[in-house]
């Protein structure tokens, strides 16, 4: 169970941070479309990936280099690996894969690859910045078959995802003490909440997405937005 837990974090992680990660450099300035108010667009959403994954990723090392030494707490490696990622009442022995870490590891997984699938079907069109490049197609298979927003359907899988695998009984972020440091209250719960308000956030830029598409693309965006006519959630929104 050990090395399923290690496997299952380390998977879940992967498969997150690369959907998250932008898989293009920012839009050019000319490409942009104007967004209103807050959701005007600057390097905000180019790099808020790298406060998304960093806690993730450091987390996976902590409760793997843990797990894998806390059979002999006593040897240099052990004492090593409680020295940085233990902290005062944290206790290595009761991390594990509990059904609720289980399955915000999978929330993570589903999420990410939906993600990466999106990644994947508009090329070096997806960018996280919202305009219209040159020779740009409606893609209108596969996922966009389903909801005209895929990569905002896996936001409300994966994210909530990472707070439930981060927050719950059996993690390192849960076991280890760092949530009685204030820097580790500080830490999680900023990124707690970043992640928690991602998914409402998405439901302020769909509309002025749509827009723009609609400006672009005219009677073909029309035709396909009839056939498609969920943006996130299937038969709900």
């Amino acid at each position: 169970m050990d090395y399923a837990k290690i496997s299952f974090a380390v998977i879940s992680t992967w498969i997150f941070a690369s959907g998250v990660s932008p898989p293009n450099p920012m839009l050019k300035q000319e490409n942009r479309a104007k967004m209103k108010g807050a959701l005007e667009q600057g390097s905000f959403y180019q790099y808020v990936h790298l406060y998304l994954i960093t806690p993730v990723v450091f987390a996976t090392i902590a409760e793997a280099c843990l797990i894998m030494t806390r059979q002999d707490p006593s040897n240099g490696a052990g004492q090593l690996a409680s020295l940085f990622f233990i902290y005062k009442s944290g206790d290595a022995m009761s991390m594990r894969l509990s059904k609720f870490n289980a399955l915000g590891g999978l929330m993570m997984i589903i999420g990410g690859s939906m993600r990466l699938w999106t990644f994947r079907a508009l090329g070096r069109y997806f960018t996280y910045q919202v305009g219209i490049q040159e020779n740009q197609k409606l893609i209108q298979d596969g996922l966009y078959s389903v909801v005209r927003h895929p990569a905002y359907s896996a936001i409300i899988f994966g994210y909530p995802g990472c707070v439930l695998w981060n927050l719950a009984p059996g993690s390192w972020v849960r076991e280890s003490g760092v949530l009685s440091t204030w820097p580790g209250k500080i830490l999680f719960t900023l990124h707690s909440s970043l992640l928690v308000a991602a998914p409402f956030l998405t439901l302020l830029r769909m509309p002025q997405e749509d827009e723009v598409l609609k400006n672009h693309f005219g009677e073909q965006w029309e035709v396909w937005a009839q056939r498609v006519r969920y943006r996130i959630i299937p038969g709900v929104y």
